[in-house]
């Protein structure tokens, strides 16, 4: 049985972590750009994507984590609980000493010799490095920590803890621009020691109120296995997905230097900001879904899949209308100056997201059932696909956003190789599903596009005219959505989520 005053509360509470965290970042991401400089800036991008491509670990056992342990809560196993908490934790201590190997090893070959870095920051490029891959080994060993409070719905102490996260990083800003240092070597120090402060908090908390999270070797050789089984294909959408982000993210630094590194930073910054919005409400459902499938609640686990996907979208697009319609006066409004192709950058890696979300939901299902074999490998191959293409196209000479046409075009197929997989596993109709979600879903698109586009035309740009079109595209969108995108039963859930939420606050308040 789908809890929906479950869903509501932890909704809420990772909306108010979301809120704090978006707020203190932006102007993060301001100050840090100003402080660094564009060329420190795009370094510290480009750095941390090679190490992010030695960290497609944490993915790939990540949801091996956030799957078992919800199972076993969910059949209300204590031993299994405990048992795979222990397995996974010795896991991943195992895969970040990993990082460690291959971070010393190919990857600093891959800085020294293959990136775009002005010589006379080289030295400090290389204290990044350092400390950036420890500060990649302290967060791999946070993932357990993190994956069984989600796993028993403890959204609140999460939420808490992210936002202590996001302060201390102010408090490392502010130290950023009194101290006379090196900035990026600083900064890289900061992030670091920050990683490892949060990793205490989580493990003192989490051995406190739950027993089963303290550590006990195991020589049962067949819990490893299913883990790493699991984990194994998991790895290879994961890797995927790192290969086709921070892959790409090489190729625009080989072929256009660290500015343009820049420019796709600020851009993916964009992205997860927006991102947060509906991975808040996908973490608050996912358990749901794993639990439902773990006691057999085949119908239960569609109809939660199909809602949460048309809501992310509609979530998504909201906010992603009007910040494509007033991107570049957000952006001068947010930042002041910032580098060439920032714009462009952003706004297809916006409409991309929107092709993404649409997707994300149904792989929870295949996680949920262990049927990740062949879905990795295809969608797999599919991601890493943008990777080569994108090569082959800057090296003839195309401009830097043809990358992210590519990616578009990937997720396309993707979206329709997602259909014809749903319907192979779970015997959902490809066309029921393509009406319910993806046909309305253009709709509201068709319908509400233009609309906002007039009234963004008629409009000057200034604060007052930006909170007037995000005030209207909410509500246009909220309308449109509610008639044309939700069913009935969908339109009596979301209610009923609202309401469960705004009690929950009155409640807190």
């Amino acid at each position: 049985m789908v809890d929906n005053r479950r869903i509501a509360k932890n909704t809420m509470l990772l909306y108010i972590r979301m809120f704090c965290v978006l707020c203190i970042n932006l102007y993060l991401s301001r100050v840090i750009l100003s402080t660094l400089g564009v060329v420190d800036y795009g370094i510290y991008n480009v750095i941390a994507g090679v190490v992010s491509m030695f960290s497609f670990l944490t993915g790939s056992v990540g949801g091996a984590a956030s799957r078992y342990l919800s199972i076993e809560i969910g059949l209300k196993n204590a031993d299994g609980v405990r048992r795979n908490f222990s397995s996974l934790l010795l896991i991943f201590i195992v895969f970040g000493f990993t990082i460690i190997l291959l971070g010393e090893t190919a990857g600093l070959w891959f800085v020294e010799n293959k990136l775009i870095i002005p010589t006379e920051r080289m030295e400090a490029a290389g204290w990044l490095y350092q400390l950036t891959i420890a500060g990649a080994f302290v967060s791999m060993l946070q993932v357990p920590y993190t994956a069984i409070l989600i796993a028993y719905e403890k959204m609140s102490v999460y939420a808490y803890i992210g936002i202590f996260d996001v302060l201390l990083k102010l408090l490392f800003v502010y130290l950023l621009g009194v101290i006379d240092f090196d900035k990026l070597i600083l900064w890289g120090t900061f992030l670091t020691f920050g990683s490892l402060n949060v990793l205490l908090i989580y493990f003192v908390y989490v051995r406190r109120k739950y027993p089963e999270s303290r550590f006990k070797f195991s020589k049962k050789e067949g819990n490893y296995r299913e883990l790493l089984t699991y984990s194994g294909w998991d790895l290879l959408g994961c890797l995927s997905v790192v290969a086709q982000g921070q892959g790409i993210n090489m190729v625009l630094n080989i072929f256009f230097g660290p500015i343009v590194n820049a420019a796709r930073g600020i851009a993916y910054q964009v992205e997860s900001a927006i991102n947060q919005f509906t991975n808040n409400f996908l973490t608050a459902v996912k358990p749901q879904i794993f639990k439902a499938y773990a006691v057999g609640d085949i119908a239960g686990m569609m109809k939660l899949v199909v809602f949460s996907t048309k809501m992310s979208f509609i979530l998504m697009y909201m906010l992603t209308l009007p910040l494509l319609l007033e991107l570049p006066y957000v952006l001068n409004l947010w930042l002041g100056h910032y580098p060439e192709y920032t714009v462009t950058f952003t706004s297809l890696v916006l409409i991309n997201n929107l092709l993404v979300v649409l997707r994300t939901p149904r792989g929870i299902i295949y996680h949920a059932m262990n049927k990740i074999k062949y879905t990795s490998t295809l969608f797999g191959v599919l991601y890493c696909m943008a990777l080569p293409v994108s090569y082959g196209l800057c090296k003839i000479g195309y401009p830097p956003y043809i990358v992210f046409f590519s990616i578009i075009f990937i997720n396309v197929l993707s979206e329709v190789m997602g259909l014809v997989v749903m319907k192979h596993y779970i015997g959902y109709s490809i066309r029921k599903y393509f009406f319910e979600v993806d046909f309305r879903s253009f709709l509201l698109v068709l319908f509400s596009t233009y609309p906002l586009w007039y009234i963004h035309e008629i409009l000057n740009n200034s604060f007052l005219y930006l909170l007037i079109n995000v005030v209207l595209s909410v509500s246009i969108i909220s309308f449109i959505s509610y008639w044309i995108c939700l069913s009935k039963n969908e339109k009596e859930k979301t209610v009923l989520l609202i309401k469960h939420g705004l009690l929950y606050i009155k409640k807190r308040v």
